[in-house]
């Protein structure tokens, strides 16, 4: 069974495959929300505060930034954005993870290297602690860790013939159909140091440049930040205030800015103060001629 919070944060809880598109993307944004809180938690607790609680320069974001290593930054885009950023970033603080590269098991399985097992831990109910799980032969259960869940959401698919054939259209090119029901998956992230029979001379660093140039061509362009991602998790529970830091991350990675940490927040109260008091005044100023106008006096 899974859960999420419907729009009067009351919890609902049935089987995955029960659930449509938008309860499956509540689903996955409630278990993101308990992770980052969780790190968060980590973190305090060990002296030391979360990313977006820290100033940071354009230079030291992109020195950081998360990226899929079995990526050729002249085809594909290397670097995780937005949501998956945040939850990446605070993954590897958290964990004490030396590198930014992470990749799902399917691209690291193409480069011939496996996730390590690792064994399943139970509780022993006589000392209260963790010991691992034993088969029938007295040997530890093995498993995949536990990755950092992101999702994917398919809305168009391939238009094919009777005969199942892509089709295309007078250019050569797929033709794309709007499917009926949207698809979301969930994509495990893995750290690389949770893989074995890695061959690093593989793995392509970061285009550092590749990164900077995109975000010169994002702030030329009249393209706006999607923050439906981390606000799907503020709404399933991450703090408020975490919700806008993230945010004001998320500007700052996409458009190659300075990231001035806790004091954002501040700024963003003030900001919003601010708009309020004009907003008040503007009343203010409307009310006596409304006033005047109900009397009949011209002016």
């Amino acid at each position: 069974m899974a859960q999420y919070l419907d729009k009067n944060n009351n919890p609902v809880t049935k089987s995955y495959e029960q659930m449509n598109a938008e309860e499956k993307l509540n689903t996955i944004a409630r278990g993101k929300m308990f992770a980052i809180s969780s790190a968060w938690k980590h973190l305090k607790e060990n002296g030391d505060q979360p990313f977006f609680e820290k100033p940071m320069n354009a230079k030291e974001i992109i020195d950081t930034m998360p990226y899929n290593p079995t990526k050729d930054p002249a085809e594909q885009v290397q670097t995780f954005t937005k949501t998956e950023e945040i939850q990446l970033r605070i993954a590897a603080q958290a964990n004490g993870y030396k590198t930014f590269e992470f990749a799902s098991e399917e691209d690291m399985r193409k480069h011939g290297a496996e996730l390590k097992k690792e064994a399943v831990m139970v509780p022993d109910y006589q000392t209260g602690e963790m010991k691992p799980l034993l088969d029938k032969d007295g040997k530890p259960v093995m498993r995949n860790p536990n990755g950092i869940i992101t999702d994917k959401i398919q809305n168009k698919s391939y238009r094919r013939d009777h005969q199942g054939n892509v089709v295309k259209d007078a250019k050569g090119k797929p033709v794309l159909e709007k499917l009926h029901e949207v698809k979301v998956y969930q994509i495990p992230l893995y750290h690389i140091s949770e893989f074995k029979n890695v061959d690093k001379t593989k793995l392509i660093p970061l285009d550092k440049e590749a990164v900077a140039k995109r975000q010169g061509e994002y702030i030329k362009s009249d393209k706006q930040i999607s923050y439906k991602g981390i606000e799907r998790i503020g709404e399933q529970g991450l703090n408020k205030n975490a919700v806008i830091l993230c945010k004001k991350f998320m500007d700052a990675s996409t458009k190659g800015l300075n990231f001035s940490g806790k004091e954002q927040i501040q700024q963003h109260y003030k900001t919003q103060t601010q708009q309020q008091e004009k907003t008040q005044e503007k009343k203010q100023v409307k009310a006596p001629k409304a006033k005047a106008e109900n009397m009949n006096i011209p002016f």
